[in-house]
């Protein structure tokens, strides 16, 4: 029961982010987004300009190590502990109290 309620919420979201995504622009928009081309390719060179500037001074670098790619199996793997729990909760009791002395069935035997 979860699992289906998870699935439809998933795909619930799924559905209104297309609407959404979708609802975002109209008609009249492209001029608006080839006006903000021309000022990104603007931006972009004055921050070329900056990036520049900064290879001169001391920066923290990261040490980084690079390996060609290969074809391989992956070793790592995660080991988790859980605790599992019920929705509900169920007591059950027999009709007449006693001893089970002997049970003549087995586990999966149907009559």
């Amino acid at each position: 029961m979860k699992s289906i309620r998870l699935l439809f919420t998933v795909i619930l979201l799924s559905v209104s982010l297309v609407f959404l995504l979708v609802g975002c622009g109209s008609k009249g928009d492209a001029e608006s987004i080839e006006g903000n081309a021309k000022s990104d390719s603007v931006a972009t060179e004055d921050s070329n300009a900056v990036e520049e500037d900064t290879t001169d001074n001391d920066l923290d670098l990261i040490p980084v190590e690079v390996s060609k790619v290969e074809k391989g199996d992956i070793s790592s793997y995660l080991l988790l502990s859980s605790t599992i729990e019920t929705e509900q909760v169920v007591d059950v009791y027999p009709l007449v109290g006693g001893i089970i002395e002997d049970i003549f069935v087995e586990e999966g035997m149907r009559s």
